[in-house]
């Protein structure tokens, strides 16, 4: 069973027990799943969009917090397709996707170091703010994917440098050109993005794997330059230029 169905249906299960108690007065046994280390159970939350492991916390007292001390984040706006209202001492509160990952980040225990960000959203302004986030914190590994954006190209882009960043993958309707030098960047996947630079690779000094799926050229560059002499891997599929090529 995936793991987010096992969860859900703790939660479901959590909703309709938690009063139920046995004739002693006590509450019912545990579940085996709270009844697993904190430790493992942030490992199985860490496979799990944020959205849930922050729901996780209605199931008992001792998973109040356990969403605070991930070292992973995954955001996904398709869980925010409608905006979702709750209701608390009678005011109503609404919560959206963005104003989620705010709270988050904002939120969240900064003693544990993040080791991946993932995040798929249709808001360009969002996506930014998450990988201005992730940058700062020194995240290893981020992946961003604005698929679901069909309207226009949005750049991605930073000002300031990075040494920890090692593994970035961008997917959807995106701008890629020049960065700032990133010397621990090792590997590097575009997909679907559009190139606007000849060269925009040579920022990465340590690079080791490049992979570039249905990637765009505008009409207007003769060439797209490599220069990446740490280069191990280069993967080049269904580019087009605007035609294939």
């Amino acid at each position: 069973m995936e793991v987010h169905m096992l969860i859900e249906r703790k939660m479901k299960r959590t909703a309709r027990a938690s009063s139920t108690c046995d004739a002693y007065g006590t509450q019912e046994q545990e579940d085996r799943l709270s009844l697993l280390p904190d430790a493992l159970l942030i490992y199985i939350l860490s496979f799990v969009d944020t959205k849930l492991a922050v729901q996780s916390s209605i199931l008992s007292k001792r998973w109040v917090n356990l969403w605070t001390l991930l070292p992973v984040l995954n955001f996904d706006s398709s869980f925010f397709q409608e905006e979702q209202r709750y209701t608390l001492d009678n005011f109503v509160y609404k919560v959206t996707f963005d104003n989620f990952v705010e709270k988050v980040l904002a939120s969240r225990n900064g003693a544990i170091k993040i080791d991946s960000v993932n995040i798929k959203v249709t808001d360009h302004k969002i996506m930014a703010r998450v990988f201005r986030y992730a940058l700062s914190q020194g995240v290893p590994n981020v992946s961003i994917d604005t698929s679901q954006n069909l309207s226009k190209y949005h750049p991605v882009s930073c000002v300031n440098s990075s040494d920890s960043l090692m593994n970035l993958t961008l997917k959807g309707m995106l701008n890629f050109g020049k960065f700032p030098n990133f010397s621990g960047l090792i590997s590097l996947r575009l997909e679907r993005v559009k190139i606007v630079e000849s060269e925009p690779f040579s920022c990465f000094p340590n690079l080791e794997e490049l992979f570039l799926v249905n990637c765009k050229l505008p009409s207007e560059l003769p060439v797209l330059e490599v220069i990446a002499f740490q280069l191990s891997r280069l993967t080049i599929s269904s580019c087009f230029y605007p035609i294939p090529y």
